[in-house]
């Protein structure tokens, strides 16, 4: 009985020897990933990172013909999900745009008022024509016309090596990812270097 018992053994060990060899060969089959699989889901995941708009709202400020008024920071934080399945999604924070807009509002209301006074028009002035102070009628105004969705983006991204698309064209950023940190050093696409203001030296932290 012992004798048949180990022979019977024998011949299961060699029929999981052959499944296993037949299951590598099948895999052998299937497509291959454009990055090793390591890679990316090296990517999965929540990213977060603090960028600044500053640059980007004085070149917003410059092209409505209101280049007297600049901001020397306007800090914001920014999150990055992508998910298993291919897809990603880019958003700001809601409370630390708003944060970043108050912050940035006493340096606003000095650049306007010092462009009225130069073109005769008084904070006092200014407040009984519009029936409000230069703080309120500019806290009315970006709240109106600036949103935390003006960054915002989702769709698909795929991940070649150092390539990172996420765009449905050929453009992608050029990342260096070291461990839980993310960085967007480059984009291929014209995007008037908004690249360069926004990621250049921002670095992603894995949630």
């Amino acid at each position: 009985d012992n004798e048949d018992d180990k022979d019977n053994e024998e011949d299961k060990d060699n029929e999981d020897d052959k499944d296993n060899e037949d299951d590598k060969d099948n895999e052998g089959d299937k497509p291959q990933p454009s990055a090793p699989v390591e890679e990316t889901d090296s990517l999965v995941g929540e990213w977060v990172g603090t960028i600044d708009m500053a640059e980007m709202l004085n070149m917003l400020f410059e092209s409505a013909d209101m280049d007297f008024m600049t901001i020397s920071k306007f800090k914001v934080e920014m999150r990055v999900e992508f998910k298993k399945n291919g897809n990603f999604a880019m958003e700001l924070d809601e409370d630390s745009f708003w944060k970043a807009l108050n912050d940035a509002m006493p340096d606003m209301v000095s650049d306007l008022e010092g462009y009225l006074e130069a073109n005769g028009v008084t904070a006092e002035d200014f407040e009984a024509q519009n029936g409000m102070t230069i703080e309120e009628y500019l806290t009315t105004y970006y709240e109106a016309s600036l949103s935390p969705d003006i960054l915002n983006s989702n769709g698909k991204y795929t991940l070649d090596g150092t390539k990172l698309y996420m765009d449905e064209e050929d453009n992608y950023y050029l990342i260096d990812l070291t461990g839980d940190e993310l960085q967007l050093l480059s984009y291929s696409g014209d995007d008037g270097g908004l690249n360069d203001m926004l990621f250049g030296d921002v670095v992603f932290k894995r949630q």
